[in-house]
């Protein structure tokens, strides 16, 4: 049983009500959930439990979320932090566009990186610049 069969719409992690499921890696599940306190709309992404059992997995989640909160450029999608949560998940600026999955990043990551899962490209420097290049066309 994956993250995806126990969190669902409607669900409440902290301040924060889970919308839609929207994409599912290897090691994490995003949903798009509302900021109950002031009804924005963000990205959580949520690691899996089996993901949050292995230290190192859980070292580079929590690596990935500090290294996204200190990030600040037009550019690229912002993660907030500096809140205190009940379990480990990264809250998002949600982005609207297509996901990282279209074929456009498929080819990117292939090229970079042939024999990278498609999970590696996960990074939100990359959801970024595919939202940017998604609506340019």
């Amino acid at each position: 049983m994956g993250i995806l069969d126990t969190v669902e719409a409607g669900a409440q992690i902290d301040s924060y009500r889970i919308d839609a499921p929207i994409a599912r890696s290897g090691m994490a599940s995003i949903f798009r959930a509302t900021d109950l306190r002031d009804n924005r709309t963000v990205a959580l992404k949520i690691p899996h439990p089996d993901m949050e059992a292995d230290p190192i997995l859980f070292d580079r989640f929590q690596r990935e979320a500090g290294i996204g909160e200190k990030l600040n450029h037009p550019k690229v999608m912002r993660v907030f932090g500096g809140e205190k949560r009940s379990r480990i998940y990264m809250v998002m600026e949600w982005c609207e566009g297509r996901l990282c999955a279209t074929s456009w990043m498929k080819a990117v990551c292939q090229k970079n990186a042939p024999s990278a899962s498609p999970s590696a490209c996960s990074m939100p420097w990359i959801t970024s610049m595919q939202t940017e290049w998604s609506t340019a066309t």
